[in-house]
């Protein structure tokens, strides 16, 4: 057993071995010596981006490469906390995770991938869900009626989040019956 303290760069080692009667082998051994994390492009979702939350799921992806391993681990964070891991991601090859997000603000995304010595984190992506409004299935154009005559009107409407729809007017003049 030999040891030595090696700086960064590629090394070559010839090994020799006898058994005292003249008779040996030899062999050369390669080795690198590297203090390079993992990098980490982030591809998507863009910085600033807002999604409706009807956009669910969302398809987080991101580039690692490594000089010394060609498998990597990567972990998706989100507002600092794991949310998905990601085991064997080949280095230089573009990966991703599918995630759904609830409605919110100010969320930050970003990666962190170790090559099983070393590891590396981007820097945070901040994206927002919103909630999209209720849109009406029918038109609302204006009507023009006849004074002391009753109006009526049925309203429908749909949420593409899903929401229950509360329905109401501008003013005390109407009754409203769901």
């Amino acid at each position: 057993s030999l040891s030595r303290l090696f700086s960064i760069g590629n090394y070559q080692a010839q090994v020799n071995c006898t058994d005292g009667y003249t008779n040996g082998s030899s062999n050369l051994v390669n080795f690198a010596v590297n203090n390079t994390p993992p990098h980490i492009d982030l591809i998507a979702l863009a910085n600033a981006t807002q999604f409706s939350s009807s956009s669910n799921p969302f398809n987080f992806s991101w580039n690692a490469t490594d000089f010394s391993n060609t498998s990597l681990n990567c972990n998706l964070l989100i507002n600092s906390s794991v949310n998905a891991t990601v085991t064997g991601v080949l280095s230089g090859t573009n990966s991703s995770v599918v995630v759904n997000a609830s409605r919110g603000f100010g969320y930050t995304w970003g990666i962190n991938c170790t090559d099983g010595n070393l590891s590396n984190q981007t820097s945070f992506r901040v994206f927002n869900v919103t909630n999209t409004p209720p849109t009406f299935t029918q038109n609302m154009n204006a009507y023009s009626l006849i004074s002391n005559r009753t109006f009526f009107r049925r309203v429908n409407g749909s949420d593409i989040d899903g929401d229950v729809i509360i329905f109401g007017d501008n003013s005390s003049r109407f009754d409203i019956n769901s």
